[in-house]
């Protein structure tokens, strides 16, 4: 059993995993979802579902490469007194 820490879900049984925007500093963007045939080699998720957190498939949204490695998603370093999102 492996358990998704994002949507609680068993991944080998979990259609995939709930929408959760990447927060790009032009504003939260949709992730993209696995595009199939059948379910994603690594986390399982079914087609047209997200992918779970940490997979190694998912593809950044803004770049196109593996999300996992991105750093397109970082947000710029906040600001004295700022708290981070």
């Amino acid at each position: 059993m492996a358990i998704c820490d994002q949507c609680g879900s068993d991944m080998l049984i979990a259609d995939g995993c709930e929408w959760a925007p990447y927060p790009y500093e032009t504003g939260p963007t949709d992730p993209i979802p696995w595009e199939g045939p059948g379910r994603c080699p690594d986390c399982n998720a079914i087609p047209d579902h997200y992918h779970h957190p940490g997979c190694d498939i998912e593809r950044c949204p803004k770049c196109g490469g593996q999300a996992i490695s991105c750093t397109c998603w970082l947000a710029s370093e906040p600001e004295e007194g700022q708290a981070q999102p």
